[in-house]
């Protein structure tokens, strides 16, 4: 029984690893400085859930176990016009980073970014490992107790 509880706790934990990603970015004024307490919204454009952040001091934002898809990122800060860019995908272990440069003007006016976020993959991502493929899940040894 013990087996049976460990091998289903072992495959939903590899699962959740591969179906998931990570969103990380920085929000910076024109000047280049950061823009901190910014409201940071995450869309997932197939299914409708949204993830919310603020950006810290540092003006950074981090979304962690993300489902993978095509997502909106939208960001806004009194002063500036609201930032929005639309169909960025989110693949199986490479972050996605969006970096914001917001606009001086009103949130009722909006800067829409046409192109989709750069894709970065760098070894302090914060991933936690490589995807484990069938063949090898297949070829691990089952330990009992």
């Amino acid at each position: 029984m013990r087996f049976v509880m460990l091998l289903s706790f072992s495959l939903s934990l590899l699962w959740a690893q591969g179906t998931t990603s990570r969103v990380v970015g920085t929000v910076q004024d024109p000047t280049g400085s950061a823009v901190a307490g910014a409201k940071v919204k995450l869309t997932n454009e197939a299914t409708g859930l949204t993830f919310e952040s603020q950006t810290s001091d540092s003006g950074s934002y981090q979304f962690e176990a993300v489902q993978i898809g095509l997502y909106t990122l939208e960001v806004e800060s009194a002063g500036f016009k609201k930032f929005v860019t639309r169909n960025n995908q989110l693949t199986v272990g490479t972050p996605m980073t969006v970096k914001v440069s917001m606009v001086l003007g009103a949130l009722a006016d909006s800067v829409e970014v046409s192109s989709a976020a750069e894709l970065v993959q760098t070894s302090q991502s914060g991933n936690l490992g490589p995807v484990i493929n069938e063949r090898t899940m297949k070829e691990m040894p089952i330990v009992a107790t």
